[in-house]
């Protein structure tokens, strides 16, 4: 359970810009298969701007929301 945990930091790691412990260090190995929670991770990603849309589509015309729902994303991903 642990390896998968850094498996997925790794992931986590490599495809956003959210924050993982240092002390998970990088190697090959771990990169390589990280790929299999490619999909937790986009879900992840997805989730922060889908919450970033509905929070401002309470406030923002909805042309602005998205707007920002698309900044926030990329801000995530880099």
């Amino acid at each position: 359970m642990k390896r998968q945990l850094k498996i997925f930091l790794t992931s986590l790691m490599f495809y956003s810009r959210i924050p993982v412990p240092k002390s998970l260090g990088f190697s090959n190995e771990l990169l390589n298969r990280s790929t299999r929670y490619l999909t937790l991770v986009g879900l992840i990603i997805g989730s922060i701007g889908a919450g970033v849309f509905i929070a401002l589509d309470l406030i923002l015309p909805q042309g602005l929301a998205l707007l920002f729902s698309m900044l926030a994303t990329i801000f995530v991903t880099g």
